[in-house]
């Protein structure tokens, strides 16, 4: 639903994005200010399932599964625009395809209006080993953002395929250590343990 706000001089929306239970969880409403290009956006999202993602990255992942909740505000203008708040993962499952390994993830991610970031995010692989990450992405600049990310691995999995004819290389392969990887786009510093 939409319409124009004489009273604000902006277009009005509220968009509801319902699930397949037909029940309205999700919403996206707000104003656009078009003579001063201005926004005022709230992305509110509770549960939203990432299952309809699946077609769209089956050359990448097997599996998608699981759910974000947001509340996210977006201000500024609309050739930069700023958002403050917070997306969370609900219980997300990733498989990758070329690794034939899922991962499961079940945190929350700060979003700020010149960078997003998380400390010690768990991810879970296939026998519910942990990886720690730790991330601060500045997106101030959007031609080159700068990111400082961290992970920490213990017996992680990171390989789980057959041996087929068609295979480089196959079998299990776990992982143990740190990545640092910091810089920005036109110098990258990696760091493995």
């Amino acid at each position: 639903n939409s319409q124009w706000s004489s009273a604000a001089s902006a277009i009005d929306f509220d968009m509801s994005l319902v699930n397949p239970q037909n029940t309205t969880n999700s919403r996206i409403s707000g104003l656009v200010y078009t003579a001063e290009d201005r926004l005022d956006i709230n992305v509110d999202l509770d549960r939203f399932s990432l299952k309809w993602l699946q077609p769209f990255l089956a050359d990448m992942l097997n599996r998608v599964d699981g759910s974000i909740s947001s509340h996210i505000n977006i201000n500024g203008s609309t050739a930069k625009p700023q958002a403050d708040g917070w997306l969370g993962f609900n219980d997300i499952y990733m498989g990758v395809d070329f690794t034939n390994v899922t991962y499961h993830i079940a945190d929350t991610i700060n979003v700020h209006p010149d960078r997003v970031g998380f400390s010690n995010l768990v991810i879970e692989d296939n026998n519910r080993n942990k990886a720690i990450a730790s991330a601060d992405i500045n997106y101030e600049d959007l031609t080159n953002p700068k990111f400082d990310l961290n992970l920490d691995l213990n017996n992680f999995m990171v390989l789980n395929t057959e041996t087929r004819t068609d295979s480089l290389f196959y079998g299990k392969l776990f992982a143990t250590g740190n990545v640092k990887i910091k810089g920005d786009m036109n110098d990258i510093q990696a760091h493995m343990n």
